[in-house]
């Protein structure tokens, strides 16, 4: 059974004894397993690795401390200029090797995953729907239930050990008649799947499958403590106005690599998202005049690097905007696959920009967890523990018209580290700029446009070196005008 625990004790004079040859699990690091054809190998725990490894956790909170912040409701400023805020962290863990073709995807459907936990985590503040449940029993079986019990088990193992004898008889009959080898090793191997079940019946029962059934005595159960817990958490709501404020990437050597993000929600980013959503642009909160949009972006690539998701910045006149960083790696080298990887990352630009104006977030987190203690009349105490956990987010943005959208920067690189080609859009949404789009609409209405001609891409994929070594960075930070 998944996530089960089996500790068995002796019963001493003074106490439990714990028995000899039980294994404890330490380590919780992570490292990558050699690749063999296409197959992903699966990560392996090593102990090392786990001492040493940086978490992204750990940069969140050193962040979070700097800036004198705290998860939840936050206040910065005094007076008239007093404003408070939200703040909600999620972490993202990078699923593909680093040295596989979709790592580049993989790290940006983990700066998605991070940025869902932080929804989740507003979400349940806003409200959510808790239920919780605690059961706990104890007994004593009488002797007479207890040798009835015992009786019934001896003769269901009994039962089974003679199918497992007529099982091994039919399987050397169908050998020996065969006219084919096919036949021979069908045989075989459906001797073997009845054997492992049998296998498993008799050890359910108490049996060790490898001795004689007659010859085994089983343990009488003297006392019995059976324990339950069960935790389910539902919140839905609607989210708009919620920006990733900083991101930071983590990759150790030898492990799985993170992405974290520190998300920031406030009433002005929310009169943003609905002046987005509604068209009133008249919603737009403004402030003191900046540098335009594009000379208020990193231009840093290591910086752009570990840059995701949405942002609000007062442009130049005065008026609260939004940037958005997309990324996307390319498939090939082909000059046709860079260039859709530029488009791919502008997508994922005006997605950020899209969920900023407001969806629909639901949550599920279910726990549940079970002890059973049963003292034996051999002296043993048999404990047996199970534990699971089930999370589910769901985000929704239906479609929605948004004018205005320009890219004003691209970029491309390649990672410092595994040598894959990223490219990158910013894309800026402004009132001015969705307001000259509406314009130029209506002028131009009943326009019509040629279809792009499509290209075919070459088929092979860039080369990765697939470097050893760790990597660690952070994103450029949002904008105090939030």
């Amino acid at each position: 059974m998944t996530g089960e625990k089996r500790t068995n004790r002796r019963l001493c004079s003074r106490g439990y004894l714990r028995r000899s040859g039980v294994a404890m699990i330490i380590g919780v690091g992570i490292s990558v397993a050699p690749s063999h054809g296409q197959s992903t190998p699966a990560y392996e725990i090593t102990e090392a690795a786990t001492v040493q490894a940086l978490r992204v956790t750990d940069l969140i909170n050193d962040y979070l401390n700097s800036k004198g912040w705290s998860e939840g409701e936050n206040a910065m400023g005094s007076g008239s200029s007093r404003k408070t805020f939200f703040v909600a962290v999620g972490v993202g863990t990078i699923a593909a090797r680093r040295d596989s073709g979709g790592y580049v995807s993989s790290r940006y459907n983990a700066f998605q995953k991070a940025f869902l936990a932080a929804q989740k985590d507003m979400v349940q503040f806003l409200e959510a729907d808790v239920s919780a449940a605690v059961a706990s029993s104890y007994s004593e079986p009488s002797a007479a239930r207890e040798q009835e019990r015992l009786d019934t088990l001896m003769r269901e193992g009994m039962t089974l050990e003679a199918a497992k004898a007529q099982v091994g008889a039919l399987s050397a009959d169908i050998e020996e008649y065969a006219q084919f080898q096919s036949g021979a090793t069908a045989a075989t191997q459906a001797e073997k799947l009845l054997r492992f079940e049998i296998h498993n019946a008799l050890r359910e029962r108490g049996f060790d499958p490898n001795q004689p059934v007659d010859q085994q005595q089983l343990a009488s159960i003297l006392t019995q403590e059976q324990f339950q817990s069960a935790v389910r958490i539902v919140a839905n709501s609607r989210v708009a106005g919620l920006q990733a404020f900083k991101i930071f990437e983590v990759l150790p050597e030898g492990n799985q690599g993170q992405i974290g993000v520190v998300a920031i929600f406030s009433d002005r980013l929310h009169n943003l998202a609905n002046a987005l959503f509604t068209g009133n642009y008249d919603l737009v909160p403004e402030g003191a005049p900046r540098k335009p949009l594009k000379e208020q972006i990193p231009l840093d690539e290591k910086a752009l690097l570990s840059t995701f998701g949405v942002t609000a910045k007062v442009d130049e006149n005065g008026q609260l905007a939004l940037v958005a960083y997309g990324q996307a790696g390319a498939k090939t080298e082909s000059s046709r696959s860079l260039s859709a990887a530029e488009e791919k990352a502008r997508v994922a630009a005006i997605a950020q920009i899209r969920f900023f104006a407001g969806a629909m977030v639901k949550t599920l987190e279910e726990t549940a967890s079970s002890e059973t203690m049963m003292e034996l009349s051999s002296g043993i105490v048999d404990v047996v523990t199970d534990e699971s956990y089930e999370e589910k987010i769901e985000v929704f943005a239906g479609p929605m018209k948004i004018s205005g959208l320009k890219t004003i920067h691209r970029w491309n690189t390649k990672h410092p580290l595994t040598g894959h080609f990223i490219a990158g859009q910013v894309v800026a949404w402004q009132p001015s700029s969705a307001q000259l789009a509406k314009e130029m609409k209506q002028q131009l209405n009943g326009a019509s446009s040629s279809s792009p001609t499509n290209e075919t891409a070459q088929s092979s994929q860039p080369a990765v070196d697939g470097k050893a070594g760790s990597f660690t960075s952070q994103g450029a930070e949002g904008s105090d005008d939030f």
